[in-house]
């Protein structure tokens, strides 16, 4: 762990289609939102719509000097990278801030000089970019299903959630719709704040199961049904890798938090495998249900 006070030491080292980076002393980035005007007639000033993030490029100094101590950077480093900064097509980049992407080189520049005899300096530009058009078209709908879902279980349980629990869901919310705005990057990050989330909301299923009222039979549908719009997104873009999975018939009428802890699996995973199994806290004799190994 980094020194507090030197706590950026202690965030990981970047790579670019598998290669390890060189010594680098800078990579700060800017970004913007596309935030497109819209005036009125005798009123100063305008609103503004935005129509998402635009693409992030990101600068580096990059290194390829021999300093003291370190063997293979120039030439033998720089050789790699040099084939892979020709390529103009999409690779793997992890930032240590920005986490990974997709990136493209856009451009740099290479000081050769006589001042520095140990290697050369090499300033590269790098532009987040998107490889599959239709998951980017899919990244849109799920973001637009899960405000609308958010919202609906808000709506849902706010006076119920809050009669019986005396803690208010809305905080909850508010984390869907932070998780909402995060999945444009979605990464190894994302979708652990996404597994918080659905931590949290698979406690208030379970707060609901446990009051036998109508009162909070709208309110476990429409967290169910955040809960599925939110693990359709972490599948979609690849937040979920396959596991292996077996399943059991079974010989008695058991709650799904009962089955999960019997083959060590977590709510999340059971729920995830057992959609059509979220309709009741009971699940019936008879019932096939999915687990991960």
């Amino acid at each position: 762990m980094a020194d507090p006070i030197r706590a950026i030491q202690g965030l990981p080292l970047p790579t670019f289609r598998g290669l390890e980076f060189p010594p680098y002393d800078d990579a700060s980035f800017s970004f913007r939102h596309n935030q497109v005007p819209a005036s009125y007639p005798y009123i100063p000033g305008a609103s503004h719509d935005s129509t998402g993030m635009e693409p992030i490029e990101f600068p580096f100094r990059l290194y390829f000097i021999n300093f003291p101590g370190t063997v293979g950077i120039f030439p033998a480093l720089w050789n790699k990278w040099w084939k892979e900064l020709q390529d103009d097509s999409a690779g793997d980049l992890r930032h240590p801030l920005a986490g990974p992407m997709d990136a493209k080189v856009v451009g740099g520049s290479v000081q050769l000089s006589g001042r520095s005899t140990a290697g050369v300096i090499v300033d590269v530009t790098f532009v987040q970019t998107i490889t599959d058009p239709s998951k980017a078209a899919e990244l849109e709908t799920l973001s637009l299903n899960l405000e609308a879902l958010a919202q609906i279980a808000a709506d849902a349980s706010e006076t119920a959630y809050t009669e019986y629990s005396q803690e208010s869901p809305l905080d909850l919310f508010d984390a869907v719709k932070q998780l909402d705005g995060m999945l444009s990057r979605f990464d190894a990050m994302v979708d652990g704040y996404a597994g918080m989330v659905q931590s949290k909301i698979n406690e208030m299923i379970d707060f609901a199961d446990s009051i036998e009222d109508h009162t909070v039979y709208a309110m476990r549908d429409s967290l169910v049904t955040l809960w599925g719009g939110i693990q359709d997104a972490r599948d979609a873009l690849g937040g979920s890798p396959a596991r292996p999975t077996g399943q059991q018939l079974l010989t008695a009428d058991m709650t799904l938090d009962k089955f999960a802890r019997e083959h060590g699996n977590t709510m999340a995973d059971v729920m995830s495998l057992n959609p059509a199994a979220l309709g009741s806290p009971t699940i019936a004799k008879g019932t096939l249900l999915r687990y991960y190994k």
